[in-house]
């Protein structure tokens, strides 16, 4: 059969990148994230957090998550551990310091909640399954031109890198490579070492769309583990397993393999399993705003306000309205195929929102988002920040988060 004397590469893929989240999930052709994001169009005088994420690729840059780029490095001084002190004991809600072990000082010996790796998981793990050519198949056993390989990844920014320590510390399996200048990844590929992440996610279930990634990337590994896929009849099987991912086949694989038929995708129980789920959740897929704003109709000629804000496809709209219930507040808002949740209500701000990520600290460099948001709503709640002195204060906070500074 010549015609599947091919070479099959991931660079076949032919993708259209707008403005993207997660971009860092196409690295090496991932091609079944099924959360993706492909336009933002966010104002960045909006962008009050850090993030965790940075990367260039296919000439496509991905803005590390920042605050507005109009303050300069030399404009204000640096918020002191003294200040953060006296706010701490002025608001109760500033109170929790935890959050240390869960950034730069993360320990790999800490032990996550099982819920927590899935909501991580959940928010920027992929599932991919690998279908290349191989010449060399008749000494591999094989009677079928290609090989197949099952991928369990995660990538995450370099200031992450402990995260993903921690991460493959508590699963027990897996490496950590350093995949772009500024990104690491988590990857598990032994067939042995997949068991165990399977064992794994049937204990402690996806809840998001990827749920259905993984149920196709499980059947993959069955077919794998008994040899199938050395087979005419196992290679077609995992076609369609391939076929029915977030992103299917490449354009190479369809003409090869004309008259596959996808298998139907297994939808998830969206209901939230536990606070641990959404700490973690939130840990990869949450932002945590500080919005200053020109207003002439101010008299400091700002408006300040918080926002906590959750963006997914659509397709995960049932699990966002479940979040809403969860934390019993905020709303959605849909911008084409994305689905965005909000908290921006005072209240429920530091009702809810605040008293929550305090019980539950949250993991990595966002922890270090989540102080400055408490910080700024220590301000607002004393009303400083219609004041000189405190607003000043907050145009310190955003001036920090932008040259990635200590508070």
């Amino acid at each position: 059969m010549s015609s599947m004397w091919v070479k099959l590469s991931n660079s076949g893929d032919s993708l259209k990148i707008l403005i993207l989240n997660h971009i860092w999930k196409y690295m090496s052709g991932w091609t079944n994230y099924s959360g993706i994001v492909t336009s933002q169009n966010m104002n960045e005088s909006e962008m009050g957090y850090r993030g965790s994420k940075s990367i260039v690729f296919r000439n496509t840059v991905v803005k590390e998550q920042r605050v507005d780029g109009s303050w300069r490095s030399n404009a204000f001084k640096v918020y002191s551990n003294g200040f953060r002190k006296e706010l701490s004991n002025q608001s109760p809600f500033l109170g929790n310091t935890k959050f240390v072990r869960y950034c730069s000082n993360l320990s790999i010996n800490y032990q996550l909640a099982p819920y927590t790796l899935t909501g991580l998981v959940d928010a920027e793990g992929c599932f991919r399954i690998s279908i290349l050519s191989n010449r060399n198949f008749k000494q591999d056993g094989s009677n079928v031109p290609f090989k197949t390989r099952l991928y369990f990844q995660l990538s995450l920014h370099k200031k992450d890198e402990n995260l993903l320590e921690l991460l493959k510390d508590n699963l027990k399996v897996g490496k950590i490579y350093k995949s772009r200048p500024e990104a690491y990844e988590f990857q598990v590929s032994s067939i042995k070492d997949i068991k165990l992440i399977i064992e794994f996610f049937d204990k402690y279930p996806l809840i998001t769309q990827k749920y259905g990634d993984y149920e196709l990337f499980k059947q993959a590994y069955e077919l794998i583990s008994n040899k199938q896929h050395l087979t005419n009849d196992g290679l077609l099987k995992l076609i369609a397993l391939k076929a029915s991912s977030n992103w299917g086949l490449n354009q190479t694989l369809k003409e090869t393999f004309t008259n596959i038929v996808p298998i139907t995708r297994v939808q998830p129980d969206n209901k939230i399993p536990s606070p641990e789920w959404l700490l973690g959740f939130v840990s990869g897929e949450g932002n945590f705003m500080i919005r200053l704003l020109n207003s002439p109709a101010n008299k400091l000629g700002y408006q300040v306000g918080l926002r906590f804000q959750i963006t997914q496809h659509n397709k995960d709209k049932l699990l966002m309205e479940n979040i809403i219930n969860y934390l019993g507040c905020g709303y959605l808002s849909v911008r084409k195929d994305i689905i965005d949740f909000h908290v921006t209500k005072f209240s429920d701000i530091v009702e809810k929102v605040i008293p929550f990520f305090n019980k539950y600290p949250l993991l990595g460099v966002k922890q270090k988002d989540f102080e400055d948001f408490k910080l700024v709503a220590s301000i607002i709640s004393d009303k400083k920040h219609l004041t000189e002195q405190g607003l000043s204060k907050i145009k310190e906070i955003k001036l920090a988060k932008e040259n990635d500074k200590p508070i």
